[in-house]
């Protein structure tokens, strides 16, 4: 299963259809983050930065909400470095979504009439996603990749304690 979410993460998307590249990127964002479907909800634009140090070197963050705190008018939000190939899709993202929907567009993703995507949205899109990789697993989407993320960090040692943090148990 591994190999098909990486061959398909990194996938040449031709598609002129942002969507398809914004379910592109929220796939990969799972795969390296791990997160629930509301906190891709509750993620906005202003979420996301990144640093460009002296040598034009680029460093990127995404400042993932707390799942069990999302009620909370602005929950608390922890700071997570993501790989340059996903922070460069983000920023690409971003462009394009002040591009169609304004300056003003807070939410990171959103559906096509540029509202934020429902949580049920995000598990039909990341569930099309798997689909498209021939992972057929309709009912644990980001419990399959939350799972893959914890286990894959285990196998490389990782103390259980950080596991549970990154994951935000």
């Amino acid at each position: 299963e591994e190999i098909l979410l990486l061959q398909l993460m990194d996938r040449d998307i031709k598609s002129k259809d942002w969507s398809v590249t914004q379910l592109n990127m929220m796939l990969h964002l799972s795969f390296e983050l791990g997160p629930r479907s509301i906190q891709f909800h509750s993620l906005d634009i202003a979420d996301f930065e990144f640093i460009e140090s002296a040598d034009h070197e680029r460093y990127y963050t995404l400042w993932l909400p707390m799942a069990k705190k999302v009620g909370q008018r602005r929950p608390e939000r922890r700071p997570r470095k993501i790989t340059t190939r996903l922070g460069e899709k983000i920023s690409q993202h971003v462009s394009e979504m002040r591009r169609r929907f304004g300056g003003d567009c807070e939410p990171l993703f959103v559906s096509p009439n540029g509202r934020r995507m429902s949580v049920t949205e995000i598990g039909v899109g990341l569930k099309h996603e798997l689909c498209e990789a021939g992972i057929d697993k309709p009912n644990q989407v980001t419990m399959l990749l939350r799972d893959h993320l914890g286990q894959g960090l285990a196998a490389q040692g990782t103390p259980a304690d950080m596991i549970a943090e990154l994951l935000g148990h």
